[in-house]
C-alpha cells in the first residue's frame, strides 16, 4: 500500500516517538535547591533561543525561542524533544538538534523576569524569525500551513485515540515545570474530544438535546 504524504509523516513520527518512549528513563523526582545566577546572561531579545533549567533534577531542561509580545512580555515557543513535527501546530525550524521543532500549540506568555531566568544559547537569523512569524500568524488565524511551510509541519491531528494526544499532554506538563503553567490562549479549547467523551459522529460531541428527540 502506498502512503500519502501525511500518512508517511505520521509513520515516521510514530517510529521516532516510540523509540523516544523506550529510551526515556523514569525515576523519582528529586528537588534541586541550587540557586542559579543568571545575571551574566544577555537581556531577552526577539528571536533568542533560551534554555530554562529543570525544576526537578530528573526533568530535562527546556529550550525555547522567545518573541516579543509587548509590554515587557514574551511569547516562549518550546522546542520538542523529537526531531520531527507532530502536527501542523509544530514547525521544523532547524535541521540539527537539540533545537529543531517548535511547538506552537505549547506557546507560553512569560514576563521579563521569567525569561531572564534562563541561559542564552543562540539567536535565530532574520530569515528564520520571518518564517516563525508567518507560521504563527497563520495558526492564530486558524489557517493550515501551505506551500513551503506545510512541508516543515506535521500531519493533521484528527482521531481522538491518536497517540499524539498523550505526547502533547506530556510536553505540556514538561513546559509547566520549566516555564510555568500555561495561560488560556492559542490551542486551548480547540482540542479533539477524548475517547471517553460521548460522540454522535466522529469528532463532534453529543448535544444534550439529542436525548430528548
Amino acid at each position: 500500500m502506498t502512503l500519502n504524504d501525511e500518512q508517511l509523516k505520521l509513520k515516521e513520527w510514530l517510529e521516532v516517538y516510540t523509540l523516544h518512549c523506550q529510551l526515556t528513563v523514569t525515576s523519582v523526582p528529586e528537588s534541586s535547591a541550587k540557586v542559579i545566577d543568571f545575571s551574566g546572561e544577555p537581556v531577552p531579545a526577539n528571536g533568542q533561543i533560551r534554555l530554562w533549567p529543570a525544576i526537578e533534577l530528573n526533568d530535562p531542561p527546556m529550550y525555547g525561542v522567545i518573541m516579543n509580545a509587548g509590554y515587557c512580555r514574551w511569547r516562549a515557543f518550546p522546542f520538542s524533544e523529537l526531531p520531527l513535527p507532530a502536527s501542523p501546530q509544530e514547525l521544523q525550524l532547524r535541521e540539527r538538534g537539540p533545537v529543531q521543532v517548535l511547538q506552537g500549540w505549547n506557546c507560553r506568555e512569560l514576563t521579563q523576569a521569567q525569561v531572564s531566568k534562563s541561559w542564552w544559547v543562540d539567536t535565530l537569523s532574520e530569515e528564520k524569525i520571518f518564517q516563525l512569524q508567518l507560521w504563527w500568524t497563520g495558526l492564530q488565524c486558524g489557517e493550515e500551513p501551505v506551500g513551503h511551510l506545510k512541508g516543515l509541519c506535521g500531519p493533521a491531528l484528527r482521531h481522538p485515540l491518536d497517540p499524539r494526544h498523550a505526547y502533547m499532554a506530556s510536553e505540556a506538563r514538561r513546559a509547566d515545570h520549566c516555564l510555568g503553567e500555561a495561560q488560556l490562549g492559542y490551542g486551548q479549547g480547540a482540542e479533539l474530544p477524548l475517547a471517553a467523551e460521548p460522540e454522535s459522529e466522529y469528532g463532534t460531541k453529543k448535544s444534550e438535546n439529542d436525548d430528548t428527540e
